[in-house]
This record gives C-alpha cells, structure tokens and sequence, in this order.
C-alpha cells in the first residue's frame, strides 16, 4: 500500500503532497470493499427470490473464512498466510468458472 510512508509531520510542510498520499492510502484501501461489496450486491440483486439462500451462503463462506484466517496465522507468518489465501482464491475461481454462469447452487 506505502510506495512511501505516511508522514503526518508533512502535513505542515506539505500539505499538497501529504494530501495525494492520503488520498492514495484511501483509495488502496477503499478498492477491495467496494468490489466486495459488488460481488455479494450483484447475485442478491440478479436473484431476489433466492435472497435468503444467497446470504446465508454468503455468511457461510464469510465464518469459514474467518476461521481459516486464524488458523493461517496461528501457523503461518503473514506473508505464508496471505500466500495460502491467494491459492485458495485462485482455486475457488477456477472452480466457480469451471461451472458455467448459472451453476452456482441456486436451483
């Protein structure tokens, strides 16, 4: 996220300067909840009749995630565990297009 850090003795000296850079810290962070919130809005929104299937999924997915976090970095340091998180990413998408567009478990 920090090409450079954040220094909030430069807000005096340069404030232009610290003020992109905060901008920057906002939007870095902002990105990845805006898209995750797309994600869980858009099926909800595609299949209103299924709305409680989908969050429950949702919630689901969300509680065993969680639980898979702390037990990634009870055993692993954070880099190790950001790595397993990204394979299991990248797994879960490539079995969720491996399925076509329709079967996500609806019917």
């Amino acid at each position: 996220v920090a090409p450079r850090p954040l220094n909030p003795d430069q807000l005096l000296s340069e404030p232009l300067a610290f003020s992109v850079d905060l901008l920057g810290y906002y939007v870095a962070v902002a990105v990845p909840f805006l898209l995750a919130g797309i994600a869980v809005a858009t099926p909800l929104a595609t299949y209103p009749a299924q709305v409680d299937r989908l969050y429950a999924a949702d919630l689901l997915g969300a509680g065993i995630g969680c639980a898979g976090a702390v037990a990634a970095l009870t055993w692993l340091d954070g880099p190790g565990a950001i790595a397993v998180c990204a394979a299991l990413l990248v797994g879960a998408g490539a079995l969720y297009a491996s399925r076509g567009p329709l079967a996500i478990g609806l019917a």
